[in-house]
């Protein structure tokens, strides 16, 4: 026996005989590397005393199937340093962090997709001008939980604001106001002020969330609602679990989509399958039912402000079949909904062309988006320049068609049209035909659901020269 197996062989009875273990020994954990950055002004100063909080987290890679504030790494902060310095301690490798920046001479600021792997940022903050001296101007609010308890580090937004002209005139304005704090941040006591900077104003619309609570949309607030009205709850849990062919599919992101597109939309809920393909969606955004009058009459048409729906995301799935999107009431906080199974089923699709009314060729760089009526999820593809288009993964519903191609606009004969097209999906088109003009301003034909079917062109209002 060569000499090398002689001494391989005396170790290997050494080792039985002594009770050592071949075993490869466990792995160590990767490190947890520090959050680390700087906070200046917008001159370049360094930033002392600001708080700086982890307000929420996602994956890198895939879809994350905790909800986007419920990492433990949430909720952790850390104060800048004279030198504007700051460093979160061990945080998780393989997320990327939203953070919150807090001062009471700054404008509140967030700040997302931060890698803690990545090197150090450098995030500058805006400083505050000084409150309006009208007290009108300003909304000095509190938000609490049901119980009555104070809520810190609530951020708060205002939507919507009206107020009165010095002649009298109503007047207001939503979004980013010019003059109108972005956002505010509660204090340890719940404690918040926003202003406007040009006029009194008579009534705010804000939305509130914070962490392990939802979010809610908040209309006709005044100085005195402000006070005790503003309370957030831990709203609603939705579950269920994702199967194709009766076998639960892993790693496939589920959306729950606000059913109102008004001002109180309250947005799109994310999150992905399990390796059983179980999901779970918390805090759950209810609704204030309380009846509005611009409303009233429109629930019969729109459907009920809190419908929310649930469907497997287009883009996640990749084509590989669709979900039909549920329904979901949303009525109560501590509401538990079992949705049970939602199964994969086969996807539709739309092949189709554009043609120019010119005959000229589609622009390089042209696109499509398509985006659902009910999980509202935007979807784009590229159009060819011989103006063929394939999309694929959908399914049956009312869907939005826009073209985004320069110099030319939805012609004035297709059917449905408005800014883009609208129309009912019901099954799969394999030869949609679509008509651009170069004298198409937009319109609005006043569909608002159910839309009808999706049509191609009229072949008489096709060039018949095409290139001529």
């Amino acid at each position: 026996m060569p000499r090398q197996l002689v001494r391989l062989a005396v170790v290997f009875l050494v080792a039985l005989a002594t009770g050592v273990s071949f075993a490869d020994p466990s792995p160590t954990p990767p490190p947890r590397p520090d959050l680390s950055g700087r906070v200046t002004d917008d001159a370049g100063s360094p930033v002392s005393g600001a708080k700086v909080i982890v307000w929420t987290a996602a994956v890198k890679t895939g879809y994350s199937t905790m909800c986007p504030s419920c990492y433990p790494d949430c909720g952790k902060s850390a104060t800048t340093a004279p030198d504007g310095t700051f460093t979160i301690p061990s945080v998780d490798p393989d997320l990327k962090y939203q953070l919150m920046f807090v001062h009471e001479s700054f404008a509140h600021k967030t700040k997302g997709k931060i890698d803690p792997l990545a090197p150090a940022q450098t995030i500058a903050l805006e400083r505050k001008p000084p409150l309006p001296a009208d007290p009108a101007q300003s909304l000095r609010g509190r938000v609490l939980d049901l119980n009555g308890n104070p809520i810190a580090h609530a951020m708060v937004q205002p939507r919507m604001i009206y107020w009165k002209e010095p002649n009298g005139k109503p007047g207001g304005a939503g979004g980013q106001v010019k003059g109108m704090d972005a956002i505010a941040m509660t204090d340890r006591n719940g404690e918040f002020v926003v202003s406007y900077a040009k006029l009194p104003v008579t009534k705010w619309e804000l939305e509130i969330s914070a962490r392990g609570y939802a979010g809610q949309y908040f209309k006709e607030i005044d100085q005195t609602k402000a006070a005790t009205r503003l309370r957030l709850g831990p709203g609603a849990t939705v579950r269920g679990r994702l199967l194709r062919a009766g076998a639960g599919v892993s790693g496939v992101q589920m959306l729950l989509t606000h059913g109102d597109r008004g001002m109180e939309f309250l947005g799109t809920e994310k999150i992905g399958t399990d390796s059983e393909g179980y999901f779970t969606f918390v805090n759950v955004p209810i609704v204030d039912m309380t009846p509005a009058p611009e409303y009233l009459g429109l629930e019969k048409l729109l459907g009920p402000r809190n419908r929310w729906w649930l469907a497997a995301s287009i883009a996640s799935l990749k084509g590989n079949g669709a979900t039909k999107p549920t329904p979901v009431l949303v009525e109560r906080h501590d509401q538990d909904i079992d949705l049970g199974d939602i199964e994969i089923g086969p996807a539709l699709h739309i092949r189709g062309r554009v043609v120019t009314a010119d005959g000229k060729p589609i622009p390089e760089g042209s696109t499509l988006s398509v985006n659902p009526q009910t999980s509202w999820e935007p979807i784009q593809r590229k159009i060819n320049p011989d103006g063929t288009f394939f999309i694929d993964g959908l399914f049956a519903d009312d869907w939005d068609i826009n073209f985004a191609i320069k110099g030319y606009g939805i012609s004035r004969f297709q059917p449905c049209r408005q800014m883009g097209i609208a129309g009912a999906l019901t099954q799969s088109l394999d030869d949609y035909v679509v008509l651009v003009d170069t004298d198409s301003p937009q319109q609005n034909h006043g569909v608002a659901g159910p839309y009808p079917p999706l049509q191609s062109i009229d072949p008489k209002h096709l060039p018949q020269n095409p290139g001529k």
